[in-house]
């Protein structure tokens, strides 16, 4: 079946002897593969994925795609006050490479006190926000099926109701593909360049507790923007009050020192009170999944 579904997407076929890595213990990654196809292709039907620009639901807009055809997938990404601009940018590029459809419908959750004043349970209201639009859309274009980018290194979060009866699944999850995985079957597909480090929104970048505002997302926005002008691939950087804390990957910590004067001069100058580099690098903060 993987050889035949391949021949519609422009992908290497995978050969088995490099899916094998240490981290799964000799578990056969395109088994796990091919397990993620059938079950798409068991739908049988025109499904959405939800696709933020992150790895995750990268794979599975290339699985839906090679598992039913892109004529029966949409790529819906929610436009939102906090979503990068690189985010967005990926999601459109992947979607016209596969041939999908691209709805990127306007999601308003600065609207939204419970979610602006970033208190612990902001996640959930953001998430029911998206899920409710995201549901209205798969509505108006005739899918009852939403499939997201969970995946088996995630506990399952709890189900929230859609509207109008779409169901969202979560495909990643049910073949047991864990996060190392889904970067190692990318990389065999030849999609390496969208191997990104899990992330989470704009608005998980402000402390919790710290109300969030669109003058904190666009200097946000700003800040990372520069940092990568200056050649980083990944940029995290993360707020409390007036104070930011910079964040790439481990590996590129050291590079990233030798522009540490032109950085903090340009962040203090947006207005950021002080300006460190975190030494450690980039670790994601245990909130929302971006994926």
């Amino acid at each position: 079946m993987i050889s035949r579904l391949r021949k519609r997407l422009p992908i290497t076929p995978v050969r088995s002897d490099r899916l094998r890595t240490k981290q799964n213990r000799g578990i056969n990654v395109e088994t796990k593969y091919q397990q993620l196809l059938d079950n798409i292709a068991a739908y049988n039907k025109h499904v959405g994925v939800c696709v933020s620009g992150g790895s995750d639901s990268t794979l599975v807009l290339i699985a839906a795609a090679e598992a039913l055809g892109a004529d029966r997938v949409t790529a819906i990404t929610a436009n939102t006050a906090f979503i990068t601009g690189d985010e967005m940018s990926v999601a459109e590029e992947l979607a016209k490479k596969l041939g999908v459809v691209h709805l990127k419908p306007r999601v308003f959750l600065m609207q939204n006190e419970k979610i602006t004043r970033n208190d612990a349970k902001k996640c959930i209201y953001c998430k029911r926000d998206l899920v409710g639009t995201l549901s209205q859309v798969a509505v108006q274009n005739n899918i009852m099926l939403l499939l997201d980018g969970a995946h088996a290194s995630v506990a399952p979060d709890n189900k929230i109701s859609t509207h109008d009866g779409v169901c969202v699944m979560s495909p990643l999850r049910d073949a047991k593909i864990t996060r190392l995985e889904i970067e190692q079957i990318l990389k065999d597909l030849g999609f390496s360049k969208y191997i990104r480090p899990a992330s989470s929104c704009l608005a998980a970048r402000i402390a919790t507790g710290d109300p969030i505002t669109i003058k904190k997302l666009r200097w946000l926005r700003a800040a990372e923007n520069y940092i990568m002008s200056l050649g980083f691939d990944f940029v995290w950087v993360h707020v409390t009050g007036m104070d930011a804390d910079v964040q790439v990957p481990k590996s590129d910590v050291a590079r990233l020192l030798r522009f540490e004067e032109e950085i903090r001069a340009e962040l203090l100058d947006m207005g950021y009170r002080n300006v460190t580099i975190n030494p450690e690098g980039y670790k994601k903060i245990s909130q929302c999944i971006g994926d």
